[in-house]
């Protein structure tokens, strides 16, 4: 995401919530991402009631991204709404931004 910002060139992010892992909180299969679902559920809880999925869409935007999630059902466009009209704040993005380096996602 540095290098395109650095260019002035925004990333399409296709499948941002990992399939659906992210959305539905399908962790039983990776370690990694259940850690990252905790760090989400938390920040989430913290600003609303927002769902993981929801701060990942956030985060990605925050970061200069373009997420587009995929959305078969009218709850999942609303859930992915949800992720908008409201922003992460800096310390959050950085969390964020922390641990998926430190679990290398």
């Amino acid at each position: 995401l540095l290098k395109c910002a650095e260019r002035g060139v925004k990333l399409v992010a296709y499948s941002p919530l990992d399939g659906g892992k992210l959305a539905k909180g399908d962790t039983a299969s990776d370690a990694k991402v259940a850690e990252l679902m905790k760090l989400l559920s938390f920040i989430g809880a913290i600003n609303g009631g927002k769902t993981p999925s929801q701060v990942a869409l956030n985060y990605l935007v925050a970061r200069g991204a373009l997420p587009i999630p995929g959305c078969k059902t009218a709850s999942q466009v609303q859930e992915h709404a949800g992720a908008t009209g409201w922003r992460l704040d800096d310390n959050e993005v950085e969390t964020i931004a922390e641990k998926l380096d430190y679990l290398k996602l």
